[in-house]
């Protein structure tokens, strides 16, 4: 698929911390941390975890947003072991990211496997892809 038109929505910052001041108030309202991105996925949107053996190790992708926006895929290994567990609360808010900013990508580019997420990323324009990653960033920095 050609990417290479793809513009990323804008978002201004201070539209992107009260999105996501929003989103943490309402389905994180203990207000204390570490904020339990797993149990956000989980239990409060509902949101399959489906964790996929040797993800990490085949495309280099921890995790990601399944296009029907029914659960994120997670890297076994990684989803399993108790070393991860930060890195794995990152990733889980990285994908809430996506899905509460950038829906629609899943819907308009037919994003369906980790392969067709990686190939967005690779071949969408630096400047855009810059943005995507940057808004996702701001959301759960």
């Amino acid at each position: 698929m050609d990417y290479g038109e793809f513009k990323c929505k804008w978002i201004e910052p201070g539209a992107l911390w009260n999105i996501a001041d929003e989103n943490r108030n309402h389905y994180w309202p203990e207000s204390k941390l570490p904020v339990n991105t797993e149990d956000i996925v989980e239990f409060r949107l509902r949101l399959d975890i489906e964790p996929v053996k040797n993800l990490l190790s085949t495309i280099d992708i921890d995790a990601y947003l399944k296009r029907d926006l029914s659960g994120i895929v997670v890297d076994y290994d990684c989803y399993m072991n108790d070393k991860f567990v930060n890195r794995m609360r990152f990733s889980f808010a990285h994908e809430l990211g996506h899905f509460f900013l950038h829906k629609e990508l899943y819907m308009k580019f037919g994003i369906s496997s980790p392969e067709d997420w990686k190939d967005f990323i690779l071949n969408v324009p630096e400047t855009e892809c810059g943005i995507l990653f940057g808004q996702d960033q701001l959301f759960y920095g």
